[in-house]
């Protein structure tokens, strides 16, 4: 009895463990293409070892960026730019999951990428928040708000880390589905997100790590109660002092009370040895120790770092009685002479870099000079009085609504660039003495408060002062008599100067600074079933100059469609090169949105929706090849910018086609197939005849060479205007005799309503210029203008007993 009993019970042992064999389950990717279907999924065990019968699938709203640079075959990172707004959809099936697994908690492995394909600097000041919500089994499991997946993450060219969601407990039974919406937090300056692993475990059963001891924090330094403020002026200029940007970047700049330009020197226990604060931001000046090189820009920090000062030995020359500051993690850096690393100006650019200290490098030498601490918060220009307007603005508040007069009222409302209800000027002369803040609109009227109350008026000499928010960089509030302005529940706000409403209106476009690059675009497409009209550029050499305007040809793109964005570079993209697109949907020349271009080797590629909102008028696109680091539509570039001519237009379900020749004596063409309009990707051939001992040349559209064939084959994507090009035709005898008629019944052509209608037995139209081109035709009496410029023709009405001609305006 005894042994049956052990037997019995050795059985269950052995039947039990696989079901709580494995504690923890994951999902490793490598993907060999650019699409869902291209990403294999292996599902490991907690070691990472493969799970024997289990598998997983995925399917995704978007394809991913391809192999390259910091994203390898393990990344999945959807092609979509935070700023373009994405909403992200990945789902992940996994069958064959060990039976008695269960989970509450999912690991996602998050990297932060740019449009490069490289990581995002985890120092560079700049916010990147994405949302996660999570589904398993379709019901909701946990979420991630507004978490910075780039700022402190890593280090620099690997930046990311396995963010946790906990949540209730699931049961998997053989299979599980996770399902992740990943959408653009509250502020994200531009980031792609990648994912390398998804980790399922159960966070109550895991082991708590052995806690590392907690280094001594270093405490905060703090100044003397007597300490000095100074400027960094470089060199005996008498300009040109150290100024904290606002992406953290030193830069020298002239004069201004208004930028972080106001340092405090706290000494620390060694000799000659300081922490160099700035007094408005409350960063320090980072490491020079770096190589050094144009490229090695320094950042301030938010760790205090001890710098070496020390006068220079030099006693005469433009750096007599400076200093030079080197990081004390730097070789020598208390030898002059031995040249060791120290903050210079860089001899190309204001930035400030590491360069080697030594009396002949006299770019790395800085002049002291006391001051108070003078510095003041305006993230605005100001105007001289009330109703001289010298800058307007939007006031963004933080939900992204703008701040709007309604009569007497202040609202929140949707952005709308011509509405002048949203813009707002400031006077005044400093927080001192406070603001005034006024309507573009009424320019009369300030907003102020009135018995405690937040009103507007004309008289009001309310002055508010304007704060930095700490918890929300770039957003600022106004308070007056112990008064916070605040709207709809929002008083955070950012301020967008404005152009005046003359530029806007005659869409006058910034043209950025530059240098000329060496990689450059060989041809450009825009093509697309919402591309009416394609455009087709192609250079073969160089531009000499780094900005083309491109006005040969103009590109219609229908509202609410998809187009398609096509280039070939001239030679392979370096890491360091960004393509993108940035579009004026509105017509205000201002540039609103950016769609990154994805690069591999030589060819770019991108799909872009034209928003339903997006002006039915004609507008530009603007392609950035660029490889300086600066990303914005009006930034300085380094490469090339291309601007291209588009017309937003009404959806078009069909396509039209009309053919013509240069020259009426030269040659005639036909269609196989005539009709008024032809569906999406219908094919046609167009045929040429040259006359006498004219000969033919060319087919082309817009200008652009199509075909060299006298019978050509095409797809109608697009409304094609095709031209035959002729050599001319000397022998007079074969010229046609004109455009001949001889109906002897009565006919009449009008035009309305965008149509040509004929009366009468008529079976077909065609419609001729003046010299006798042919242009477009038609079976039947209706045929559509839509792709006939305005201008003075000849329609020829075809019936039973011949033809008749009659003169048309066109009006557009």
């Amino acid at each position: 009895m005894k042994k049956l009993y052990l037997t019995i019970l050795t059985l269950l042992i052995v039947a039990i463990q696989p079901i709580f064999a494995v504690s923890g389950i994951g999902l490793k990717f490598n993907r060999t293409g650019t699409d869902a279907s291209s990403v294999s999924i292996t599902v490991v065990d907690e070691n990472g070892t493969a799970i024997e019968g289990a598998s997983a699938t995925m399917t995704s709203t978007h394809d991913f960026k391809p192999t390259g640079n910091a994203i390898t075959s393990e990344i999945v990172c959807p092609n979509a730019n935070a700023n373009t707004s994405p909403t992200i959809e990945l789902a992940f099936t996994v069958n064959g999951v060990p039976a008695g697994f269960s989970f509450d908690k999912l690991g996602l492995d998050i990297h932060a990428l740019n449009g490069g394909s490289n990581y995002q600097e985890p120092t560079d000041g700049v916010t990147r928040q994405w949302n996660v919500a999570t589904t398993v089994n379709d019901a909701e499991f946990g979420a991630l708000n507004d978490i910075d997946i780039a700022a402190g993450v890593g280090a620099s060219g690997n930046v990311h880390q396995v963010w946790d969601i906990t949540g209730t407990t699931v049961n998997a039974d053989g299979s599980v589905t996770v399902k992740l919406t990943v959408t653009k937090g509250t502020t994200n300056g531009g980031c792609f997100f990648g994912l390398s692993g998804i980790t399922f475990s159960t966070a109550g059963e895991e082991p708590e790590p052995e806690p590392e001891p907690e280094p001594e924090p270093e405490p905060e330094p703090t100044p003397d109660g007597d300490y000095k403020v100074y400027y960094i002026q470089w060199k005996n200029t008498g300009t040109n002092y150290i100024t904290e940007e606002n992406d953290h970047r030193m830069t020298v700049q002239s004069n201004d009370v208004t930028k972080p330009q106001f340092w405090m020197f706290i000494p620390t226990e060694n000799e000659n040895c300081y922490y160099i604060k700035n007094t408005a931001t409350g960063r320090y000046i980072g490491s020079c120790n770096l190589t050094p090189s144009s490229a090695s820009k320094i950042y301030t920090s938010t760790t205090p770092v001890e710098y070496y000062i020390k006068q220079t030995a030099a006693t005469s020359g433009e750096i007599a009685n400076c200093y030079y500051f080197s990081s004390t993690d730097c070789a020598s850096y208390s030898s002059e002479s031995a040249g060791p690393r120290a903050l210079n100006k860089d001899g190309a650019s204001d930035y400030v870099i590491t360069w080697q200290a030594g009396t002949s490098r006299v770019g790395s030498y800085w002049k002291l000079v006391e001051t108070e601490d003078l510095y003041e918060i305006r993230p605005f220009e100001a105007s001289s009085a009330i109703g001289s307007i010298g800058a307007s603005y939007n006031m963004e508040a933080i939900s992204g609504k703008n701040l709007t007069i309604n009569e007497t009222n202040l609202a929140l409302a949707a952005p709308d660039t011509f509405d002048e209800n949203q813009e707002w000027y400031f006077v005044g002369t400093g927080n001192a003495t406070g603001w005034q803040i006024a309507s573009a609109a009424e320019p009369a009227t300030v907003i102020g408060i009135t018995d405690g109350n937040i009103t507007t008026g004309e008289g009001l000499t309310t002055k508010w002062k304007v704060n930095a928010s700490k918890e929300n960089s770039g957003y600022f509030y106004f308070t007056s008599e112990g008064t916070t302005l605040k709207v709809d529940g929002d008083s955070l706000f950012k301020f967008s100067r404005l152009r005046s409403a003359y530029a806007r209106k005659l869409q006058i476009y910034n043209n950025p600074c530059g240098a000329v690059g060496t990689n450059y675009v060989k041809k450009f497409e825009l093509r697309g079933e919402a591309a009416l009209d394609n455009i087709i550029y192609e250079s073969s050499s160089k531009p000499s100059k780094w900005h083309i305007v491109y006005a040969n040809d103009k590109g219609e793109v229908a509202q609410g469609g998809t187009f398609n964005i096509g280039i070939t570079l001239s030679a392979n993209a370096a890491s360091s090169l960004v393509v993108a697109a940035h579009f004026d949907w509105n017509g205000d020349g201002i540039f609103e949105t950016e769609e990154p271009v994805t690069v591999e080797g030589t060819v770019g590629k991108a799909s872009v929706t034209v928003p339903e909102w997006a002006t039915m008028e004609q507008t530009r696109m603007r392609l950035r090849v660029n490889s300086n680091g600066l990303d914005l539509a009006e930034d300085e570039v380094t490469g090339f910018i291309y601007d291209f001519h588009i017309k937003v237009v009404e959806p078009q379900e069909r396509r039209t086609v009309t053919v013509g020749v240069n020259s009426w004596e030269r040659g005639a063409v036909e269609l196989s197939q005539v009709a008024e309009d032809y569906v999406f990707g219908t094919t046609l051939t167009a045929k040429a005849t040259a006359y006498g001992n004219g000969a033919f040349v060319c087919w082309k559209e817009e200008g652009v060479v199509v075909s060299t064939s006298a019978e050509y084959t095409f797809t109608v994507d697009h409304n094609v205007k095709l031209v035959a090009y002729f050599a001319p035709n000397t022998d007079e005898s074969t010229y046609p005799t004109g455009i001949q008629e001889n109906v002897a019944e009565e006919v009449t052509v009008t035009v309305a309503d965008n149509s040509i209608v004929a009366s009468g037995n008529v079976t077909g139209l065609e419609v001729f210029t003046v010299n006798a081109a042919l242009i477009a035709n038609a079976k039947g009496n209706t045929m559509s203008t839509a792709g006939i410029p305005e201008g003075l023709y000849i329609v020829r009405a075809t019936t039973a007993n011949g033809y008749k001609n009659v003169k048309i305006f066109i009006k557009k």
